[in-house]
């Protein structure tokens, strides 16, 4: 299991990445000196880091560990061009504004230590999507879903266990047009559990949206 480490003086940010992290290893620096301490002892996949840190800020932290070929992601309030350049001249691969959308923080992570391999298949439970086809298959029947329906099933499959907002599925798959409403989620999401009998496995979250539930 890929190890994450969080170095972040906001016990809120920790509280929300272990749950947001639940697939991975985290472990936590309040400081620079604190992370420093760590990556001498451990091996680390990836560095999720506050610039704004108390003792040793993230941009020094940076600087003292710019030879170090770990993928890092910068998190800050800052968000002046300045700040931004700094920490992509000391090496980091993205920069996140806080406050920040979880789905999109995550899916940067995935990104970074589990990149897509480009599959035209994707599978869940007895549901196949052929992708160059455009096709989608329950069994061995081909099930007919409007282009929206598709869109939505594949962004359900690509995030299995996930929490999805609704304005997120909305933005993901409807983001040419800011005037539909999250009712028509709704009503696509309820179409798809129709055609390919997901009612279950398709779960409404309470003020949220939707999550398609990991197969066991």
């Amino acid at each position: 299991m890929s190890k994450i480490l969080l170095v972040d003086d906001e016990i809120e940010i920790l509280e929300n990445m272990k749950l947001l992290l639940k697939n991975y290893t985290l472990l936590y620096a309040s400081n620079g000196k604190e992370a420093l301490a760590i990556l001498e002892n451990e091996r680390i996949d990836l560095i999720i880091l506050d610039i704004m840190l108390p003792f040793m800020d993230g941009i020094e932290f940076l600087e003292k560990t710019i030879f170090v070929n770990i993928p890092t992601i910068a998190l800050s309030g800052m968000d002046d061009l300045n700040t931004r350049e700094k920490c992509y001249q000391l090496g980091i691969i993205n920069f996140v504004k806080k406050p920040f959308q979880n789905t999109e923080l995550l899916a940067i992570i995935n990104g970074i230590l589990n990149p897509i391999k480009k599959t035209p298949i994707l599978k869940y439970k007895n549901i196949e999507i052929n992708i160059p086809k455009n096709e989608v298959k329950l069994n061995t029947k081909t099930i007919d879903l409007t282009p929206k329906e598709y869109h939505v099933l594949i962004y359900l499959v690509e995030n299995v266990d996930i929490a999805l907002k609704r304005e997120d599925i909305l933005n993901h798959v409807w983001n040419e047009d800011s005037e539909i409403e999250t009712r028509t989620v709704d009503v696509t999401i309820g179409n798809i559990r129709k055609k390919l009998h997901l009612k279950k496995e398709i779960k409404t979250i309470s003020k949220v949206g939707y999550r398609l539930e990991k197969l066991n």
